[in-house]
């Protein structure tokens, strides 16, 4: 387990400051217990081809399978969301039953990867504070780009992730839709002007997500940790200008959040 809080904090978004910040202060056990109740606890026994991918990641990420608690809850939502009790004790991960009823395995392991992401990097920011502040959301902000890397890593594949990503925003399956990554980026790139939010959001767009996916994917960090020595061919889909890749990121972040406060009344989300 050292070795991937390693890994996890060597690919650390730079604006993701690390803070030591108390995780869930409830015992670990009652939370599994109480799972029990509303959610179905992934095991080879009884949900043997998410438990595969779920040991596929642990086993890519060097984490310990015991440590990641698993659930499947019936939801119609295409959703994922890690509570973490503390590097010792490990963490709860739930996925919604229509995410993996329309994810690839390739998909369904970008997604457990992100979540596990979000453990190994203390992202517990604002637990249990139902009003996020815009200095929260910030934080949450560089902490999915963070969770992104590590979810890239616990799949192994560009494609996998950004479908991810895609069929997230989507809502869509196969059947219905079309994986031209070069299109999709010329199309959000289109709309960026008439996608602006404010800065109380705790996502970065798909746009800015995916973007930052093929800046980390075409960096020699992600070459250095996963051994491969050439340039992928997809990390020509994104500008090369001589900065580092988080500067990159930092500029599309800023670029796209109106972080300007305004009157608490105002505040509000625009059409997403």
């Amino acid at each position: 387990m050292k070795n991937a809080f390693k890994i996890a904090e060597s690919i650390r978004y730079s604006d993701d400051k690390h803070e030591d910040v108390l995780a869930q202060q409830k015992d670990l056990n009652m939370r599994v217990s109480a799972y029990h109740n509303f959610g179905f606890k992934v095991s080879p026994e009884m949900t043997p081809k998410i438990y595969d991918n779920l040991e596929k990641v642990c086993n890519r990420l060097d984490v310990d399978i015991e440590k990641i608690n698993t659930f499947v809850i019936s939801k119609s939502s295409l959703n994922a969301y890690c509570v973490d009790f503390g590097r010792d004790k490990g963490c709860i991960i739930a996925l919604h039953s229509k995410l993996i009823n329309m994810m690839s395995p390739g998909e369904i392991q970008f997604i457990i990867g992100h979540e596990i992401g979000h453990y190994l990097l203390q992202h517990n920011y604002f637990d249990n504070d139902p009003e996020v502040t815009i200095e929260e959301s910030s934080k949450s902000r560089a902490g999915e780009i963070s969770a992104d890397r590590i979810g890239l890593l616990a799949c192994g594949d560009l494609d996998s992730a950004v479908h991810a990503l895609i069929r997230i925003q989507s809502g869509l399956k196969d059947e219905f839709l079309g994986f031209d990554l070069v299109a999709y980026l010329k199309q959000m790139e289109s709309e960026k002007d008439y996608r602006r939010h404010l800065s109380k959001d705790t996502h970065p767009s798909n746009r800015i997500r995916i973007k930052a996916l093929l800046r980390f994917f075409a960096s020699d960090l992600y070459r250095k940790i996963t051994n491969k020595e050439e340039p992928m061919e997809k990390s020509d889909l994104v500008d090369k200008d001589g900065h580092d890749i988080d500067s990159q990121i930092k500029e599309d972040l800023d670029g796209y959040f109106e972080e300007k406060k305004k009157p608490e009344g105002e505040l509000r989300r625009y059409n997403e």
